[in-house]
């Protein structure tokens, strides 16, 4: 195994691990293996299946963490005073660090099958934890030293060498905080729940870190609309309490001179907290974190009540949408796979959340901080940008393809052993399981928010942009390559997905078009709705047959 230039700095540092009882040789044995599997790591950002063998997918993802970075450090940019510069670039930094480490490494954080492994050996569990606790730092410090990077770059430049000075420090302070602030969550959280409901909040995490890149993309350009503003900083008992304060206020101290008590408190908070975090977590936390993991091992369901409930809810709607009985299974098969499977979540559900967000992030281009907000929401509210929802639309419609992928796609061959009389029922519950699962509720979300903003006016706008989502739907299902659902892996659709998407674009465009045409000239909308409503049915009926006639083939094929 290669020696990491990581490890000859580690190595430093062993005089350290020796007088804590560490058997130094194992620790850095253990280490130099768990170096060679990050390489092997594909990153949560990456989120791509289709990586070559060895290669260092870890490092790839540094050059994205730094890209993130450049762009939260443009706030270091801003005329406001540094205390104020520094609070926004921390906690954006603070809040992608800790998103990081529960997306990616909370399986290294709450890794057991490791420690069945190695503590049968002569290895003591000091030395073990000692292994565990500086691997995840050194990841955390090469992700921190990516995304602040640019920060130390610009922030160098705009106030000298002392903010150089400073820097480094911090972020180390930093990582300490982010390290065991999150074990101790973690702890708590397995403390009071099962295993199941913790990787449940880990998956939902990584959700998150995808939606949140995004909205980061697109407002990052919002904050030089407010160049103009007077910030006036009041310290209020709550800010006491933001990490973000206590790492900036060093900044606030040297190189403006603010020696109130204030900065100087929370200062001090920066460095003592950290420690005090340090030593909760070797003292009380890790005695009982590992016996707490063990919760990890059994797979607990969810109460029977819950479960009971929840599937009350599904015979109901499902005996009130679906015909057959067939239909009605695989409508139920269909919405659990969306519940339960968390690899198809992770794929699916950042699209989802992305749908939710793309019209909201370009209400708020719309959004003129120097105007006011009142004047802005005035404006927008006679206008008819509400049609940016095509947006979610088109999103929506693109992802329903994910319904015939699952990382146990090997288990597909069960369609052609089942007695299924009319397999084109499958695609029928699965369609609309999708749709009452994931568009229903996305659509009830934008609904709330945008008849607030424009009133109730738009109501059958947003029914017609449902009705023709619903329509683009089963196009999709139709042109596309009509895999019975859950039956590939995840990598199958990669290779027409640019043609589904421009495809959707490009009907999607259509439809916002001839919508816009409807409202501006103040043509009654009933007449496209109808028109909407007879071409799902229409294409239903048509597209259902032709997969009913090729299911049909490709059964007769497999009985010869």
């Amino acid at each position: 195994m290669e020696n990491y230039k990581t490890l000859r700095v580690v190595d430093l540092f062993s005089g350290i691990y020796k007088s804590f009882g560490v058997d130094y040789r194992i620790m850095r044995k253990i280490l130099q293996v768990k170096l060679t599997m990050d390489q092997r790591r594909v990153p949560t950002i990456l989120n791509s299946n289709n990586k070559p063998e060895n290669d260092d997918m870890f490092t790839k993802s540094l050059f994205m963490y730094i890209l993130i970075g450049f762009f939260i450090s443009i706030f270091l940019l801003l005329p406001f005073p540094l205390f104020f510069k520094m609070n926004i670039y921390f906690g954006m930094v603070i809040f992608m660090i800790m998103t990081v480490m529960i997306s990616d490494y909370s399986s290294v954080l709450l890794d057991i099958v490791e420690k069945n492994i190695l503590l049968p050996k002569p290895i003591d569990i000091r030395t073990y934890n000692a292994a565990k606790v500086t691997h995840i730092y050194i990841y955390l410090l090469k992700i921190i030293f990516a995304i602040s990077l640019p920060g130390l770059l610009i922030g160098s430049f705009k106030h000298g060498l002392i903010f150089a000075i400073l820097y480094p420090p911090q972020m180390l302070l930093m990582a300490a905080f982010v390290i065991f602030s999150t074990s101790i969550l973690y702890y708590i959280i397995l403390h009071f729940f099962d295993g199941e409901r913790l990787k449940d909040i880990i998956n939902y995490f990584q959700i998150f870190l995808a939606a949140v890149s995004f909205m980061i993309y697109q407002l990052i350009g919002k904050a030089f609309e407010i160049f103009d503003l007077n910030i006036n900083f009041t310290p209020t008992w709550w800010s006491y309490f933001l990490p973000s304060s206590w790492f900036a206020a060093p900044y606030s101290i040297i190189l403006e001179g603010n020696r109130e008590g204030y900065f100087l408190v929370v200062g001090a908070f920066g460095i003592i907290i950290p420690i005090i975090l340090l030593s909760i977590y070797y003292g009380k936390v890790a005695k009982f974190f590992e016996e707490k993991l063990q919760k990890l091992n059994a797979s607990t369901t969810k109460k029977k009540k819950v479960v009971a409930s929840r599937r009350k809810r599904q015979n109901i709607i499902a005996n009130i949408i679906c015909r057959g009985r067939e239909e009605k299974i695989f409508y139920k098969f269909t919405h659990d796979m969306l519940t339960n499977e968390r690899a198809l979540k992770l794929k699916l559900y950042p699209s989802i959340a992305m749908a939710a967000l793309m019209p909201l992030v370009f209400l708020m281009r719309s959004i003129s901080f120097t105007k006011g907000l009142r004047e802005s929401l005035a404006a927008i509210n006679g206008g008819n940008t509400f049609l940016y929802i095509y947006f979610s639309a088109a999103i929506l419609a693109t992802s329903s393809a994910m319904i015939s992928t699952t990382e146990k796609y090997q288990a597909a061959w069960i369609y052609n052993m089942l007695p299924i009389n009319k397999p084109v029922e499958i695609y029928k519950g699965a369609l609309k399981a999708f749709i009452m699962k994931l568009i229903i509720p996305i659509y009830l979300v934008i609904t709330v928010i945008f008849t607030a903003i424009y009133g109730l006016r738009i109501l059958p706008d947003i029914l017609l942009i449902l009705l023709n989502t619903i329509l683009m739907m089963i196009i999709i299902l139709i042109m596309g390559n009509k895999a019975m659902p859950f039956s590939q892996n995840f990598d199958a659709i990669k290779h027409n997905s640019m043609g589904v998407f421009m495809g959707t674009s490009l009907l999607c465009g259509i439809m916002t078009l001839v919508h816009w045409f409807f409202v501006s000239r103040g043509i009654p909308l009933w007449i496209y709705i109808l028109v909407s409503i007879s071409s799902i049915l229409f294409a239903w009926m048509v597209g259902m047959n032709k997969l009913r006639i090729k299911r049909e083939e490709e059964t007769i094929a497999i009985e010869e």
